[in-house]
This record gives C-alpha cells, sequence and structure tokens, in this order.
C-alpha cells in the first residue's frame, strides 16, 4: 500500500505543477464552486464556503455519465465513502470508522433509520433508485444538532429530482427520458423511464426502474499466493427433492448472488403562489428474494455447506410525504417555514434453511413510521437562525415460524424482536450561522433529544433466559452541542470545528434474540445473541480541522484531520447468563453475545482531495482517506475500521463528448487491526493475513449525438482484478463491461 501512497501523493504534486503553469490561460474555466447551497449541513441550505464540516456532493450529472448499478455502488465510486457488502444486493456505507445505525440516512428531508436498524451490516441503501436522483451530499462528522440520534460518522442525505413548472422546463409541457442498460459483470438488464407534466402551477413526476442482476463473475487475476482466495467451488441445488452439492463449472461465479428490483417514484407539486409550495412524495422499492451469498459459503467441519437457503426475503420499502414551504416578508420570527408530515412502511424477512434439513426458519420484521418535522428560518444581514422541531415514531411488529417446505405444516417459532414493540423519539433544535466579518463566520448549534422505548421479549424458546428482565420501558435524553468558525484568508479557507452527537439504543439494541453466526467452522457452535435491557445512549465528542487553499475556482486542494472520542459506545461483547457463557440444546451449544456499553474508545484520522482544471477540456481529482479506531477499555481495535482507500479520476469533456479514465483503490486490511468481536467478518478473509489490499483501473464514455440520443459504454476492473473489499462475504465485479442507450423525448 505504501506504492499507492507515495504514487498519489506525487501524482498529487506533479498536478499542482502542472496547474500552476496553466492555471492563468483558462480564466473562464471552474472546477468547483464554494458558493454551493449545501442543504443537508442545515437542514434548509447554506453555502458550501461556510460550512466546517467536509460535505462531499454528488451531482445527479455524475451518477447518470457513472451508470452505476445501485446507490452503494454511486457511494464508493464517488462519494469518498468505504461500501462492505455481504451479498451483490447490498451495500453498508462506512463514514469515519462508522457503519450502519451510526451513518444516518435520510431522502428528501425524511429519516430512514428506524427502530430495527442494527449495528451490524444493512442493505437498506439498495433500496434508493440512482437513475432518479438530483444530488447525495455526504455529511462527514456528526450531525446531532441537526438530525438527533444516529448521526455519530455523518449524514448522507439524498435528494430525488422535482417535478418542474412550465417556466422551469424549457416551456414544455411534457418531457422524459428512457435507458436500457447491459453489464456483463452480472447479465444486468436494466430498463429506466421518467416523465414530467408540467403546468403553470402543477406538475407531476413519474420515474420506474426494473432490473435484473443474474449471478455476479468475480476477476480471474488473483493476488499472488491468494489464488484460491475467493473461488466458489461448490453450490448447494435440490436434485429430486434432495439437497446436494453440487461442483460449480466456473468457480470465478457467485453462483446465488442474482436478484431483481423494482423501484418506482411519483410526485405531484402545486404552487399556490410564488411564495406558497406543495409538494406530494409517494416512493416505492422492492426487491425479490436477495441471496446472503456470504451465508451460502459456510462450510461445517466436515467440509459442506451449512446453508441451503439464506435469503433476505422481499425488502419493501414504501414513503409517503408531503411537504408545505411559506416564504414570508417582515415576519418577526421567519423568513422560510418547511412542515413535512411523512409515513413509511419497512418489511424485511429473513428466509434461511440448513443444508439437507427440510425446516425454513422465516422471520418477517414490520416497521410503520410516522414523522413530523417543522423547520423555520430567518435571516438578516449577518446572522441566519435555523431552529426546529421533529417527532417520530416507530411500531414495530415481527413474527417467525418453523416452515416444513415438505408437509407445509407451519410451528411458531421465537421473533427476532418483540412484537408490537414501540420507539419514539422527540427534538427540538437551535442554529446560528453569524458572520462576525466577512472574513470570518461562526456557528453554534444546540439539539436536545428524547426517547421513549417500550418493548418485551419472550423467551419460551430458551428457558435459560427467564432470569433476564423481560419488560422493557426506557426513557433518556441527550443534549447535543456544534461550534465552528470558518475563516476566509484569501486564496486559503480554515475551519475549526468541535461537536458532539449521540445514539440512543433502539430496538435492535435492547431486545434483539436470534441465532446468528457460526463459530469457527462448527455447524453445531452457534452465537446466540440475547437482549440487554440496561444499555445506555454512546455519545462521541468530535474535533477537526479542515484547510482548504482554491485558485480562482480552477485549482482546489483540501484537508481534514479528526479525532472522536466515543463513551458508551455499544458493541458487540460475549456475555454471560447465571454465570454461564454458553447453553447446550442438543445437537447444538449456543454462545451468548449481547450488545454493551464499553467504557471508552476513539477514532481519529484524516482525509485529503484535489481537483484541478488542466486545460479547456481535462479535469482530474483525487481523494484519499486513512481512519484508525481502538476500544481503549478492551485494548482491542474497533470493528467497521476500514483501511486507506482513495481515488483518482481524469476528465475530458467538450460539448458532445465525454470521456473519464480513474482507478479506485484499498489498502491491507492486517490481521491485527480486525476487531474480535465478530462484526469485521473475519471468515470471509484471508486466513492468518486478513484482506488484502487491491486497486481496478477503470474506463467511462459517453456521446451526445443530438438532443434526443446519447449512447453510453464503459469498462470496470479492466485489468480483471480479483479482490474483495475488507469485511466484505462477497468478491467484487471483474472485468465489466457496460453499454447504455438514453434517448429523450
Amino acid at each position: 500500500m505504501q506504492k499507492i501512497l507515495y504514487s498519489f501523493l506525487f501524482l498529487c504534486l506533479f498536478i499542482n505543477m502542472i496547474n500552476a503553469q496553466n492555471i492563468d490561460n483558462n480564466d473562464t474555466l471552474k472546477i468547483t464552486d464554494l458558493q454551493e447551497v449545501i442543504i443537508s449541513a442545515s437542514r434548509t441550505g447554506e453555502k458550501r464556503i461556510d460550512i466546517a464540516q467536509p460535505v462531499t456532493l454528488i451531482k445527479s450529472s455524475q451518477i447518470k455519465f457513472g451508470n452505476f448499478q445501485t446507490t452503494g455502488d454511486v457511494l464508493q465510486n464517488l462519494g469518498n465513502v468505504f461500501v462492505q457488502r455481504s451479498q451483490m444486493g447490498g451495500g453498508s456505507p462506512v463514514i469515519r470508522g462508522f457503519e450502519a445505525n451510526k451513518v444516518l440516512i435520510v431522502v428528501d428531508g425524511v429519516r430512514m433509520n428506524n427502530a430495527i436498524y442494527r449495528g451490524g451490516h444493512l442493505q437498506n441503501i439498495i433500496s434508493f433508485d440512482p437513475n432518479i436522483l438530483e444530488r447525495i451530499e455526504v455529511l462527514n462528522g456528526t450531525g446531532a444538532v441537526m438530525y438527533g440520534s444516529d448521526a455519530l460518522g455523518g449524514v448522507m442525505s439524498i435528494y430525488t429530482k422535482n417535478p418542474l413548472l412550465i417556466a422551469e422546463n424549457d416551456g414544455k409541457k411534457f418531457k422524459g427520458s428512457a435507458f436500457v442498460r447491459y453489464s456483463s459483470a452480472n447479465s444486468e438488464n436494466t430498463i429506466h423511464t421518467d416523465f414530467n407534466f408540467a403546468g403553470n402551477k402543477w406538475a407531476s413526476l413519474t420515474s420506474i426502474t426494473m432490473s435484473s442482476f443474474d449471478d455476479l463473475k468475480k476477476g480471474t487475476n488473483s493476488i499472488k499466493g491468494f489464488e484460491t482466495f475467493g473461488m466458489s467451488n461448490h453450490y448447494a441445488t435440490q436434485i429430486l427433492g434432495l439437497d446436494t452439492m453440487v461442483v460449480n463449472p466456473n468457480p470465478d461465479v457467485q453462483i446465488q448472488t442474482g436478484y431483481k428490483q423494482i423501484d418506482v417514484l411519483q410526485k405531484v407539486r402545486f404552487s399556490s403562489s410564488k411564495k406558497q409550495q406543495h409538494l406530494l412524495n409517494l416512493q416505492f422499492s422492492t426487491t425479490n428474494n436477495v441471496p446472503r451469498y456470504d451465508r451460502l459459503t459456510d462450510r461445517n467441519s466436515a467440509g459442506n455447506l451449512v446453508f441451503a437457503e439464506w435469503n433476505y426475503g422481499p425488502q419493501i420499502r414504501s414513503l409517503v410525504s408531503y411537504q408545505y414551504t411559506l416564504e414570508t416578508e417582515n415576519n418577526p420570527f421567519f423568513d422560510k417555514m418547511r412542515v413535512m408530515p411523512s409515513y413509511q412502511f419497512i418489511e424485511e424477512s429473513r428466509l434461511i434453511r440448513r443444508f439437507k434439513s427440510n425446516i425454513r426458519s422465516e422471520n418477517v420484521e414490520q416497521v410503520n413510521i410516522y414523522s413530523m418535522n417543522i423547520d423555520f428560518q430567518k435571516n438578516d444581514n449577518k446572522r441566519e437562525i435555523r431552529y426546529g422541531i421533529e417527532v417520530n415514531s416507530n411500531y414495530v411488529g415481527s413474527s417467525a415460524l418453523n416452515r416444513n417446505i415438505l408437509s407445509e405444516v407451519n410451528i411458531p417459532i421465537v421473533t427476532r424482536y418483540p412484537d408490537q414493540s414501540r420507539y419514539d423519539l422527540l427534538g427540538i433544535y437551535f442554529s446560528q450561522n453569524w458572520e462576525i466579518t466577512p472574513k470570518w463566520v461562526l456557528n453554534v448549534g444546540l439539539r436536545y433529544s428524547y426517547f421513549w422505548l417500550n418493548s418485551s421479549f419472550n423467551s419460551q424458546f430458551f428457558p435459560v433466559l427467564n432470569t433476564l428482565n423481560a419488560n422493557v420501558s426506557q426513557k433518556n435524553g441527550a443534549l447535543s452541542h456544534q461550534a465552528s468558525i470558518v475563516g476566509k484568508l484569501g486564496n486559503f479557507r480554515v475551519s475549526v470545528l468541535s461537536s458532539s452527537g449521540f445514539r440512543n439504543p433502539n430496538v435492535d439494541d435492547m431486545t434483539k434474540l436470534f441465532v446468528s453466526t457460526q463459530i469457527g467452522n462448527s455447524a453445531n457452535q452457534l452465537r446466540l445473541t440475547i437482549p440487554n435491557t440496561n444499555l445506555k445512549p454512546e455519545f462521541v465528542w468530535n474535533n477537526e480541522i479542515t484547510l482548504i487553499y482554491s485558485k480562482e475556482n480552477k485549482f482546489q486542494i483540501e484537508g481534514t484531520a479528526f479525532y472522536s472520542r466515543l463513551n458508551d459506545a455499544i458493541v458487540l461483547r460475549n456475555t454471560s447468563v447465571n454465570g454461564q457463557f454458553s447453553v447446550n440444546i442438543p445437537p447444538r451449544t449456543y454462545f451468548y453475545q449481547t450488545t454493551v456499553n464499553t467504557g471508552l474508545a476513539e477514532i481519529w484520522g484524516f482525509s485529503a482531495r484535489i481537483s484541478a482544471k488542466l486545460s479547456e477540456a481535462f479535469s482530474m481529482r483525487a481523494n484519499i482517506s486513512y481512519t484508525w479506531g481502538r476500544d481503549l477499555t478492551a485494548q482491542s481495535p474497533l470493528d467497521h475500521i476500514p483501511p486507506l482507500f482513495g481515488s483518482f479520476f481524469l476528465n475530458y469533456q467538450t460539448k458532445k463528448l465525454e470521456l473519464s479514465a480513474y482507478t479506485i483503490f484499498n489498502g491491507w486490511k492486517n490481521l491485527a487491526d480486525y476487531s474480535t468481536s465478530g462484526e469485521d467478518n473475519l471468515q470471509y478473509a484471508v486466513k492468518d493475513a486478513g484482506m488484502p489490499e487491491w486497486y481496478t483501473f477503470n474506463f467511462k464514455a459517453s456521446y451526445q449525438f443530438n438532443d434526443k440520443l446519447t449512447a453510453q459504454a464503459g469498462v470496470e476492473n479492466i485489468l480483471d482484478q480479483s479482490y474483495r473489499t475488507f469485511s466484505s462475504g462477497v468478491h467484487s465485479p471483474g472485468r465489466n463491461l457496460i453499454l447504455n442507450v438514453r434517448i429523450n423525448f
């Protein structure tokens, strides 16, 4: 990895020298705009130059050109975000060493994190259709003041496109686009269309995307010494009604990774006046069964597959929100108000059957979420004041049964979560930006949040747990702050930030009861996750400094260093019940584990980004990130800490032609840096070595024939490298040819 790091630093210096020679010859060219309005940092919009935290902005044009299959792919390639995968139909973003329920996802202003967001790895990001996104804003660092719980590592704000009125739609009443795309690595077939009906006051936007993904082929060129890593030599199938291990004719094809997905969006906009806007937002996403590939490759001590089936069942996400926006003049309390009630329905299933067993366990979780956000903004010449309130209620339903696939006889089993659990939150926030002088901007903010959790779990299937408190009723309050100062000193911009964040334990943390992974290669030794009703919120105190040098919007280099300290961090640890660390229920032994508050932990790291305009047509950008984390109480590495990673892009663009050559790379994750909790999935890494470093070379092209027709093509992983990202249980795609035809109408 040292070679990659040194090459990156040398390249940055080389680009700087080139830019120094050429920068004055292209006065009209720009690579970035620090005046860009960023919504995520303040909920209502703020100039990028006034924001202390690093924000990665991904625009729709970048997403469109990149032809990425999922939003997880977008984040990994364009968002300076590390992404973990347990199966092809997944993608768990990691920001600053925080993952899953410690990273907040917001779509169109609505909180996505719910009462059952877990602390391991999540696949929910695939439920956001990248083909209808207007932009993604990745806010690095705690965003608790504006968003409350869960925003420890950062906030990913996803914004879908809005309907356009006639005046905004080139005077056209009807306008739309469509494309078909094929990708060779997994035989992807995607069809998408969106169309806008425009009036003077009314507008409607409809989007439909249907995708089919076949089994994923990994690269054929393995790292020397690891030629068999990731080979899929056998898979389970049924022959004459019997589970059979079948030899894979092509071990580079990861059989049982394919799935299908449908995404639908409908928005209706009504502009009752220039100062009043109404927006109805309907979203729906569903998949068929998504195979969890890592579990389907598990072997027991005899070398046989452990599971014949392990599927996330049809994953359903639906959203209904209404947004009312009012702008006023001479109002003493606000200049702008936004009221947004919303409803979400989430369904997740786990369908699991062991090899040569007729019993399939079927767990179904459903969450109904009702929320209300009211945000206000008041500006004067030097101050921008924002304040608001958020209310959110989660109702959790959980069911489970064992189904005999031959006789269709169903027997109830323990549910993953207590049925009819409830989780509520209330937050009130205040934030102020004060332009002390034209060069210095001060930001201060406070938020108070309060939580209620009511639940109870049933231990009848594990009577040994009867001694645990089955009734859970918890109330917590948390205060978070943010204070920063931004200085604009000629071509330099410096910002210093101090902030705090927190995450309140949810239903998944406190009352989850389920059998998780096997230990080693023994199918009869399993981990049993049990409830902990005494959990407390986890808190993080974050300090960071960012320095940006920008010359006439043609060259920019940015560096950030941060240090975060966690108190009462919620982590997964081995535990005991009645002095025993396991229970034997023939034919298996279950070893207890539970979520606990560890005493103290710390995370620190740095990131650097550079972008430059090399000529009228050529530009480049690059980034690199490093994170280190340790549980100071247990004196062991924290989980979810990615290795060194980054990217480099060289772009060429004219009016009709756009080209991009780029590389994505990850450093080595050494064995000594893996967490002992099991969340880092050491069993899916190289034995006694960890996760090897890797890099890919990629090329994308787009040519616009006219206003109606655009053709796109690309090759990802040109060298056909065989690699797997840290903590993942599935190899990434090998050489991948992408073809796309887009039509505007």
